[in-house]
C-alpha cells in the first residue's frame, strides 16, 4: 500500500488553503480600511455585517486550529498517513463559517479576490466530484450533484446596503436569507465530502431558496435588479429537477 495520497487528494487541500487565505486576507483588507476611513458600527446594518465578519472569522479560525491543524501540515507532504488525520468534511463546515463574512458587502470589498476564492473552492469540489466518480457513482448523478451545489452557492443574496423604503425590513429579510441559504450550502459540501446528513436535493432547501430569494429580488426590484442571483436561482430549479428526474 502506499503511503501516499493520490495528486488530487493533495491538490483539494490546496485549494482548501487558498479559500481561506485569500478570503481571510480579502475580508481583513476590507474590514481594516473601513475602521480607518468612517464608522462602520454607525447603523444597525453596519453593525450586523462587521460583527458577523468578526465573528465568521474568528469562528473559522477556531475551526482550523481545533478540528484542521493538519491541513496546514498537508501543504508540504502528501503523505497517507497525515492526511488521515485531515478531515475535509470538517474544512467543509469552516468553509461555511467564513462564507457568512464574504456574504456581507462590507466597504472596501474586492470581488476580483473574492471571486478567486471561490473558485479554489468551486475546482475542489470538481476534484472530489472526480473521486466519487471513481469510487463507484454515476457519473451523471455525480456532475448534477455538483452543478446544483454550486449553483446554489451562487444564488446565495449578498447582504448590500439599500435605500428602498422600509429598507430596515428589507436588510432583516435579506440578511436572514443569506444566513440560511450559508447554512444550506455548508451542509450540501459537507456532505460531499462525507458528512452525509441530508440529501442536497431536500425540497426543503429548494422550497426555502426559492421563497427567499423571490423575497429580496422583489423587495429591490425598482432600485436594482441582481441578475446574478436570478440567474442562478433559475439554474438551481432546473438542476433540481434535473436531479429529481435521475433519481439523485
Amino acid at each position: 500500500m502506499s503511503d501516499q495520497v493520490s495528486w488530487m487528494v493533495y491538490a483539494t487541500n490546496w485549494l482548501f488553503f487558498l479559500y481561506f487565505a485569500v478570503l481571510f486576507v480579502e475580508r481583513i483588507q476590507s474590514v481594516v480600511r473601513s475602521f480607518r476611513k468612517g464608522k462602520p458600527f454607525a447603523d444597525g446594518l453596519g453593525r450586523y455585517m462587521y460583527g458577523l465578519t468578526f465573528v465568521s472569522m474568528a469562528g473559522t479560525l477556531v475551526l482550523l486550529l481545533w478540528k484542521n491543524w493538519a491541513m496546514f501540515a498537508g501543504l508540504f507532504t502528501n503523505s497517507a498517513s497525515l492526511y488521515e488525520r485531515i478531515d475535509f468534511a470538517w474544512l467543509s463546515i469552516a468553509v461555511g463559517c467564513l462564507l457568512f463574512c464574504g456574504m456581507v458587502h462590507t466597504e472596501y470589498t474586492i470581488p476580483g479576490l473574492q471571486f478567486g476564492a471561490y473558485g479554489a473552492l468551486a475546482v475542489a469540489m470538481i476534484l472530489r466530484t472526480v473521486e466519487q466518480i471513481g469510487a463507484g457513482q454515476r457519473p451523471l448523478e455525480a456532475w448534477i450533484t455538483f452543478a446544483f451545489i454550486l449553483a446554489y452557492s451562487m444564488a446565495i443574496p449578498v447582504v448590500y446596503p439599500s435605500e428602498i423604503a422600509h429598507k430596515k425590513v428589507f436588510h432583516i429579510v435579506e440578511a436572514a436569507v443569506s444566513f440560511c441559504m450559508v447554512i444550506v450550502f455548508t451542509l450540501m459540501l459537507a456532505g460531499m465530502f462525507g458528512l452525509s446528513l441530508i440529501s442536497p436535493f431536500w425540497p426543503g432547501f429548494m422550497i426555502f431558496a426559492l421563497a427567499g430569494d423571490i423575497a429580496v429580488l422583489s423587495m429591490r426590484w425598482k432600485e436594482y435588479v441582481n441578475s446574478f442571483v436570478l440567474i442562478f436561482l433559475v439554474l438551481s430549479v432546473g438542476l433540481w429537477i434535473a436531479g429529481m428526474v435521475v433519481g439523485v
